[in-house]
């Protein structure tokens, strides 16, 4: 399944006073797969390169972009990790994905998503095996929200 996944803008108010809060962002993109039955893919590295600037315009204090070779499973959770660490009550997070995305059949059909979870394959994702370093489900990405933000 060939599509680009595009998270495109999260924004996390944490409750505090609008006039205190800074604009903070993490950025992701992946362009490149080991698999050759992953296609490369264009746009990820331009769309970093304009989100960044978007950040910049709303005056983002705090921007880490992650590209490629960067994108593991752990460097993920960690970024999301040390960004809630230095946030403060207030604060605006811009999360921001740009690569492929798939669907797999769940693991836990009875959930709310139905039969299949929603991922993202990560650089080293191989569809023939299953390193669960290699791809991200949803169900991860707001646990790891919820936990660390």
């Amino acid at each position: 399944m060939r599509w680009r996944l595009l998270i495109a803008v999260l924004l996390i108010a944490l409750s505090a006073p609008a006039a205190q809060a800074e604009t903070r962002a993490i950025l992701i993109g992946v362009s490149r797969y080991e698999s050759p039955a992953i296609p490369d893919l264009m746009g990820p590295a331009n769309d970093l390169a304009a989100m960044e600037g978007l950040a910049r315009s709303m005056q983002a204090s705090d921007v880490v972009s992650l590209r490629d070779g960067a994108v593991s499973r752990s460097s993920v959770e960690t970024a999301l990790h040390d960004m809630g660490l230095r946030a403060q009550p207030g604060d605006w997070l811009l999360f921001y994905f740009s690569g492929h995305g798939a669907q797999a059949l769940a693991q836990n059909p009875s959930d709310e998503d139905g039969e299949f979870d929603q991922f993202v394959p990560l650089p080293g994702f191989d569809p023939g095996a299953q390193d669960p370093e290699t791809f991200i489900i949803d169900k991860d990405f707001y646990a790891w929200m919820k936990r660390y933000l």
